[in-house]
This record gives C-alpha cells, sequence and structure tokens, in this order.
C-alpha cells in the first residue's frame, strides 16, 4: 500500500481511484479468499450478520455467496417450529394449503387469514395431493438434514401438530404418507433436540406417526407431553424408547404422560441407561426403584430432576448413603420430590449436598401431622445457607387434606413466617390445611419478595371452617408493589365490613351473598388452568377485576356442610367467579 501510495502521489487526483481498486480487487481476490476459507471466521460472520439482520440476510447469503452457503443453510434450517417448510420442498404439484376447516375466510393483501372471535389469524391446513415417488424426496432429504432442532409453537385451538395461529399446519395424514415413504429410515436424521405435546383431539394414528418421526438415532434431548393411549400405542412407544442403548446419548429427558404406566417404566429406564444425563423430568405415577436412584446419585453433573419414591426405598437410599462418602447432586438446581410424607422428605433433601438449588417442588401423599411440623421444614430450608441465598422457587403440595377440625393443623403467620427470610419469586402452597393469616403477613410478604411474580396459598376452602381474614384492599396493595406479580391463588373475604362480627363458618346466608370466601384467580379466560398451578396469568389486575365485576356467570360454589370434598373438583374449578360487588370501585379507591 505505501508503495502504491508513493507512486502515484504525482498523479493527478482521477488517477487515485483506479489504483485503489486495483488494489481492492488483488486484496479481495486472494487474502480476502483465504481467510473466508477459515470455517472458525466464517462462522463468527454469520454470527454477526444473523445478529444484526437476522434470517433474510442468511437467505441472501445462500444465493449469492458460495463461500458461506453451506454454513448459511445450516443456520437457516438448524432451527425449526414446523415441518411445513420440508412438505413444501416436494414438487409443487403434490401438495395445497386449504382454509382451516370450519372457519370464515377472507382473502386481504394476497393472503388468506382467518376472522377469529379475537383477531385476523393466518391459518392455513398443508394437505398432500398425491402420494410422492422417490424422486420426489431428494430436496426434502437434504434440507431434513440440516435440523438440529424442532421445537413447534403449538395453538390451544387447533388439533393439528407442527404448526401456530401464524403459519400453516400440516394435515394429520401427512405424518402417515411420510412414516409410510420413509420405512424405516430416520425423516430427520441429525435431529438433536425436540419439544412435541399430543394433540388433544387428534386421532392416535396419526399423532403416533407424528411422535415416532421425532425419535430418530441421534437425539440427544426431548420434551415431551402426551396423553390418552391405548394399550399398542403404549407398547409402541415403550418398545421405541427401549431401543436407545446408547449410554452417553442423552442429556436431558422431560416426559409428562399421565397415567402411562408403561410408557413412565420406559422414560425410567431410559434415564436409568444414561451416564451424562443433566436433566430427568416427568411426573411420576410409579414409585423409583432403589437401582435408578443409586444410578441418579453417582450423576454429579444433574442439574434438574424428578425423583418419586416410597417408604421402603427411601429407608433403604438412607442405609446405603450413609456408607457412601460422596457428594450427591453437587450441581442440581432444580428438584422435584413426590414422598408419602414429610418426613421422608426432610430426609432425602439431608443427603442434598448441592449449593445451587433455586427451585424446589415438593408432593407428598399425606398432609404433615401439625402445622407446627410443616413450620420447622420451612425452618430448615433458612438453616442451609445455600438454601436461603439461592431458593427462588418453592411449591409444596399435599394430595389430601387433613380432617375437618383436627387440631394444629391450620396455616398461621407464625408457620410461614421462616419463608419471609428467602428471596422468592414463586410460592406454591397447597398443604392439605387451611390458611388463617391477615392482612399484615401480605404486607410482609411484599417487603419480602418485591420481585414475586407467583404465589399461590390455596387450600380448598370448602372444606374448612375459619373464615378468611385477608380483604381485597390488602389484594390491591400486594399487587401494586409487586410488579412483577402476574399470578395470584388465594382465599380472601370480599366484603366491605370488615370491622363487624363475621361468623366462623359458612351460613345459609353466606350462600345467598357476596359475604363469603372467593378463590381469586384473575386472567382473560375464566376457565383456563394449569394443572401446575392453582391459579391462572393475569396480565392486568385492574381489567380483569373489572370483568370480574361485570361477569353475567354466576359461578356458585357448592360449599359442603360435611363429609369428605372432593379434592379434585377444587383444582377444575377453581378459576369460577362470583363477584357480586363492583370490585373496579375498590381497585380505584385503594391505596
Amino acid at each position: 500500500m505505501a508503495a502504491i501510495s508513493n507512486s502515484s502521489s504525482s498523479r493527478p487526483n482521477e488517477d487515485y481511484g483506479r489504483d485503489i481498486n486495483a488494489v481492492a480487487q488483488t486484496f479481495s481476490t486472494s487474502a480476502v479468499a483465504r481467510c473466508l476459507k477459515i470455517p472458525e471466521l466464517q462462522q463468527m460472520i454469520l454470527e454477526i450478520l444473523h445478529d444484526e439482520s437476522g434470517l433474510a440476510i442468511l437467505a441472501v447469503l445462500v444465493r449469492t455467496a458460495r463461500c458461506f452457503q453451506e454454513l448459511a443453510l445450516d443456520k437457516l434450517w438448524g432451527h425449526q417450529t414446523s415441518l411445513v417448510p420440508l412438505i413444501q420442498c416436494l414438487p409443487p404439484h403434490l401438495w395445497t394449503n386449504v382454509r382451516w376447516p370450519g372457519t370464515r375466510a377472507v382473502v386481504c393483501e394476497r393472503a388468506w387469514v382467518v376472522c377469529g372471535a379475537e383477531s385476523l389469524t393466518d391459518m392455513f391446513v398443508q394437505e398432500l395431493l398425491g402420494d410422492p415417488r422417490p424422486e420426489d424426496w431428494i430436496r426434502v432429504k437434504f434440507y431434513a438434514s440440516r435440523i438440529r432442532t424442532l421445537s413447534p409453537k403449538l395453538d390451544s385451538n387447533s388439533p393439528i401438530t407442527g404448526g401456530n395461529r401464524k403459519e400453516s399446519v400440516l394435515s394429520p395424514d401427512v405424518f402417515i404418507t411420510l412414516r409410510n415413504a420413509l420405512g424405516s429410515e430416520p425423516f430427520l436424521p441429525n435431529l438433536d433436540s425436540f419439544r412435541w405435546e399430543q394433540n388433544t383431539g387428534g386421532e392416535e394414528e396419526y399423532d403416533l406417526a407424528a411422535f415416532l418421526i421425532m425419535l430418530n438415532p441421534r437425539v440427544s434431548s426431548m420434551d415431551v407431553v402426551m396423553t390418552g393411549w391405548s394399550t399398542n400405542a403404549e407398547r409402541t412407544i415403550a418398545s421405541t424408547l427401549n431401543a436407545y442403548r446408547n449410554p452417553l446419548q442423552f442429556r436431558s429427558i422431560k416426559f409428562e404422560c399421565p397415567g402411562s404406566l408403561r410408557i413412565q417404566k420406559a422414560v425410567l429406564d431410559l434415564g436409568a441407561r444414561q451416564h451424562q444425563l443433566r436433566c430427568l423430568q416427568c411426573a411420576w405415577d410409579i414409585a423409583m426403584p432403589l437401582g435408578p436412584l443409586n444410578h441418579f446419585l453417582s450423576i454429579h453433573q444433574l442439574e434438574q430432576i424428578s425423583i418419586r419414591v416410597d417408604r421402603r426405598t427411601t429407608l433403604a437410599l438412607m442405609k446405603s448413603t450413609d456408607t457412601r462418602p460422596f457428594t450427591f447432586f453437587p450441581f442440581l438446581r432444580i428438584l422435584s420430590l413426590h414422598t408419602d410424607t414429610l418426613d421422608l422428605c426432610h430426609q432425602l433433601l439431608g443427603i442434598v449436598q448441592s449449593s445451587a438449588l433455586e427451585d424446589l417442588s415438593i408432593v407428598v401423599n399425606r398432609p404433615p401431622l401439625a402445622a407446627t411440623a410443616l413450620q420447622g421444614f420451612f425452618s430448615g430450608l433458612i438453616e442451609n445457607n445455600d438454601l436461603r441465598d439461592r431458593l427462588e422457587k418453592l411449591r409444596f403440595v399435599s394430595k389430601t387434606p387433613c380432617e375437618r377440625g383436627a387440631p394444629g393443623q391450620v396455616v398461621t403467620t407464625e408457620t410461614l413466617e421462616p419463608l419471609l427470610y428467602l428471596s422468592l419469586i414463586a410460592l406454591q402452597l397447597e398443604p392439605g390445611m387451611p390458611f388463617d393469616i391477615d392482612n399484615d403477613l401480605m404486607q410482609r410478604m411484599a417487603d419480602a419478595w418485591p420481585s414475586i411474580s407467583t404465589l399461590e396459598l390455596g387450600a380448598e376452602w370448602r372444606r374448612y371452617g375459619p373464615r378468611p381474614r385477608i380483604t381485597l384492599r390488602s389484594l390491591v396493595s400486594l399487587v401494586r408493589r409487586c410488579k412483577d406479580l402476574t399470578q395470584l391463588a388465594l382465599t380472601f373475604d370480599p366484603d366491605a365490613r370488615t370491622s363487624e362480627a363475621q361468623p366462623d363458618g359458612p351460613t345459609d346466608q353466606d350462600l345467598s351473598n357476596a359475604n363469603r370466601r372467593f378463590v381469586l384467580g384473575v386472567g382473560a379466560s375464566w376457565s383456563e388452568y394449569k394443572p401446575s398451578s392453582l391459579g391462572i396469568p393475569c396480565d392486568d389486575v385492574q381489567t380483569a377485576w373489572d370483568r370480574a365485576g361485570k361477569i353475567t356467570r354466576p359461578g356458585q360454589w357448592d360449599v359442603e356442610r360435611g363429609g369428605s370434598a372432593s379434592w379434585r373438583d377444587f383444582i377444575t374449578r377453581r378459576t369460577e367467579f362470583n363477584f357480586e360487588r363492583d370490585f373496579a370501585a375498590w381497585f380505584s379507591s385503594s391505596p
């Protein structure tokens, strides 16, 4: 460059351009070309371009830059939310998009849109018009081999797998065609991670074919939600899972298959065969044997695990761990523990020696013998310095409630006080006992947990006599002070006359007016709920309460006068309301 500059210093200014262009041309055909052949540099350039301009710039590189073509294609196809783009790689005469059945469609800006109840939404169903020939699959396989991650964004109102509300979805029979055409050959040979959820309204044959497509020989991470299989389908799924024998293959296994004991057993066996597992999560309906438990204790890199054990296995495990001078679960961050009683749970937590535990979920089959036992358990959590500093999410659920009027089985302010020393962002308590807490505790919770997003204190109030002492005014104050609070479920007293004497238990008058207990779970949908939650999200509390004051559906709660209440009924009806007061006025007048 210096030589060129010196030699051209006496030339007129108009000659400078030719020299610079010549240098640039020489540089671009030699040094740049060699640099662009370095894979690390290519990857770095792609990452920068992708971060700045998104996928569009990668598509341009595929068409215009030969040196970036392969890497750009891998980046473009590496993560997919649907199999629709692959089917569109078939010849155009073999597939078509049709309007979603049962919806009203209009043509708007050359695109089909569906006029739904809330907004205009793209909604297509992609169907095959014939059976593809072997040569028709060549282009599909070329791109299918580049997919590493598949995480469909499923629409809760859509019975079709593989799409969302703003893109086409595959017709169910496409999966049957794929299975028949490929046989034993994997459709996604290099798929490493996938998330799949069974369609609750779909047909089993199509769902099974869709799921089996995901299970290729190289997958190492799965996040699956399924339910309601026939016996033959369960056997097929279990047999496929049992075929994975490589002990170094899986890193993460998340499975939800309630009621499918055969599949759960296959998932447990699959996890027990893995030596580099980092995550094993499942809502177990079966208790773990001692063998798999000992194996999981030996995997030091585990970060997430769900464990369900009975009393006999727990006692045997405690004996075996006493003789082993090891550190168990040193890097565990998320623990879900299901045991028979709180005492057994306390013993199992004693062997967890992680300093990084931040999410603890506990399920017991029987409620604690007394509220003091629950208080002692909470006190034990804060005595552990690591838990006191790191624990952010706590969930405690009893599968069965205590007897009515059982002495000492009432959760009070003293019971929950130890938790105020934690820095919680989520607290979900269903201990099978009634809550007897007041507005003062609500204020202390707001002071202790300013960043809390979920607060659920959801004992089934229909079983118990004590009248809730929490008022709507304190809840409004709580929501205003905790800006991140989006999920709230607890019993409260909506009556304005909080200073007047109130009966201890439900009366006939309580059943006929608003002066009685309520469960607060606010949100856009009055029937939506999640199995792991007692409440539902609320993005605008004022709007939700305003709607609640004007709701026309009464949604009466049946207060039982005696006998055994349906524990499950509380879960399915917890979002019903009977607000006969204008809570919007309360909101505007509250401090």
